[in-house]
């Protein structure tokens, strides 16, 4: 378990199976709808120091304990898995908006160009 680097109220942790905890008690977290194609991901609720909570998706929290990830608003957590809620920390990679849509779609065989048709060409590999 590691602590999550947050100034929070309480005392937070991460597990590397993505699991998050206050102090010693596992907060459930609720399921996020998060897009237009009915993903949904894990989110959980922290206490920050003003007493008000802030929301944060589960990959999130796991990318800041095991991939030294800040709060850069241009880098996201990408699922190397089709599984949503699989947050374990080997299951997710930081990186960019871009090759969450082209790269991993091309992999997982779900990239589509804008007129429809699965064309791995559109992106130039």
């Amino acid at each position: 378990m590691k602590l999550i680097p947050l100034s929070t109220k309480f005392t937070y942790y991460c597990t590397e199976d993505g699991r998050i905890f206050r102090e010693q008690k596992e907060l459930k977290g609720w399921a996020h709808r998060e897009n237009r194609s009915g993903k949904c991901y894990h989110r959980f609720g922290l206490y920050m120091k003003n007493g008000k909570r802030k929301f944060f998706f589960g990959q999130r929290l796991v990318a800041m304990c095991y991939h030294n990830l800040l709060l850069q608003p241009d880098r996201i957590v990408r699922h190397l898995t089709e599984d949503s809620f699989n947050n374990h920390k080997d299951a997710i990679i930081v990186g960019t908006h871009v090759e969450n849509q082209t790269i991993d779609r091309i992999e997982a065989g779900t990239y589509m160009n804008r007129g429809g048709k699965h064309i791995e060409e559109d992106v130039g590999f």
